[in-house]
Order: structure tokens, then sequence, then C-alpha cells
């Protein structure tokens, strides 16, 4: 009878710390599920991923400019490179020649196609006048 007695009086705290434990399990299923959890998951996974690739690549980029600054401030030769290419600066004393680049013609097809040269001008005869009439005229006329 003792028995029974301790039985009966353990069997309800243990079925409702099952019941406890079974309320939460559904819980945490039905919110990895259901509202969303393994899907945002996922996402806030990917999202991370791609800042920390751009923050690799921001890293590299701020060493690279570390680099020229510590460049310009201790080599003269990289100064001087850098103010006449960006800048356009030149020594005292100095020439510049520049050279204008050739324009291509308005019409393309004015040109012999992959030359660049420009076509003959017409083997039609000219008179002396410029009329561009042909000989005949010209030995009519004395």
């Amino acid at each position: 009878m003792d028995l029974r007695r301790r039985f009966s009086a353990i069997l309800p705290l243990r079925m409702g710390y099952w019941a406890a434990l079974t309320l939460v399990l559904g819980f945490v299923c039905y919110s990895m599920v259901d509202l969303g959890g393994l899907s945002k998951r996922a996402r806030m996974r990917g999202e991370l991923d791609r800042i920390l690739q751009e923050n690799q690549l921001l890293d590299r980029q701020n060493l690279q400019m570390v680099l020229e600054v510590d460049a310009l401030k201790n080599r003269w030769d990289y100064l001087e490179k850098v103010a006449r290419e960006d800048l356009g600066l030149v020594r005292k004393g100095e020439l510049i020649y520049q050279i204008a680049p050739q324009t291509a013609p308005q019409n393309p097809r004015s040109t012999i196609q992959g030359t660049g040269r420009q076509p003959a001008p017409s083997a039609e005869p000219v008179t002396r006048d410029g009329s561009g009439q042909g000989r005949d005229e010209d030995q009519n006329n004395p």
C-alpha cells in the first residue's frame, strides 16, 4: 500500500514534467518553421557572408591606401610620378608636346572600309572651266 501511495504522488509530477517539455519542444519547432525561423536564419546567414566578403574587400582597399600614403610621404620618385600623371605637373623649364588625336570622318562610308583612306576621285573627265561635261564640249569651243 505504501508503494501505491508513493507512485500516485510521483506520477503527476512526472506527467507535468513531460507535458512542459513537450510544450517547450513544440513551441521551438513551431517558431522555427511557421514564424520564418529557418528561412530568416538562412537569409541572415547569407547577409552575414556578404558583409564579411565586403569587409575583406574594404580591408584590402584600406591596406592599399595606407601603402600609397606611405609611398607618397617617403618616396620622392613615386610622388613625382603621381604629380606628373595624375595632376599634370611639370618641372621648371620642361617643354610639353601634345599631339592631337586624329578625328574620324563624319560619314563612315566616306572612307575605304578598314583602311581609313579616302576613296579615289571619280574618273569622270573635267573640262578646263571645271564644268565636268567631258571632252566633247572642250573640242567644240575654239
